[in-house]
């Protein structure tokens, strides 16, 4: 329920009730209300969470528990802070985030930061075009035309292919599927 909460104030509220009433929260419980907390700015009760995890919830913090921190980090602009915890997740060689704190970098156009997150998405999945995607989004936003044509044309190049989203309708019991081919631009 709390994931489907999502960013929602009542997801922390959920999560509270829970607590008072002891119910055991487990890491999938956690990774939710992590996520959460990135998407309302809660800083601080993300830290206290992940630093808590060993000692109130009795397992060890996960890989799906740092990137919520590292995306909520990223996402109020405490891009040190975030590149310092990937970096000790590199330490315990843990796979670092890079893709969330791609998503938190964005928000700010923190360049430095994307294409510190990029080199580490690209090394992990080459061939994932929303990675590359991203990156030019960020610089368009920037103005930064060059560096966005030349990702552009390394799409190309790879021949890399975004899958089309769809979604589903029910409508007098029938289901009916709604979809669009995404192309790519290219100057």
């Amino acid at each position: 329920m709390i994931s489907c909460f999502g960013v929602h104030y009542e997801a922390l509220n959920l999560f509270e009730k829970m607590k008072d009433s002891r119910f055991e929260s487990n890491s999938v419980t956690l990774t939710a209300i992590l996520a959460s907390y990135s998407h309302s700015d809660l800083v601080n009760e993300g830290k206290k969470i992940v630093n808590s995890i060993r000692s109130s919830y009795s397992f060890e913090p996960s890989v799906e528990h740092y990137p919520c921190l590292v995306d909520l980090l990223s996402r109020v602009g405490c891009f040190e802070d975030a590149l310092e915890l990937i970096n000790s997740m590199k330490k315990v060689k843990m796979v670092p985030p890079a893709g969330v704190s791609l998503a938190g970098s964005s928000v700010y156009k923190n360049i430095e930061t994307c294409e510190i997150a990029v080199s580490h998405l690209f090394a992990m999945e080459p061939a994932y075009a929303s990675n590359y995607i991203a990156l030019c989004s960020i610089y368009e936003s920037r103005g930064m035309w060059k560096d966005a044509y030349r990702v552009r044309l390394k799409i190309r190049r790879l021949r890399l292919d975004k899958t089309p989203g769809c979604s589903w309708i029910l409508i007098g019991g029938e289901t009916h599927t709604l979809s669009r081919k995404l192309e790519f631009l290219c100057w």
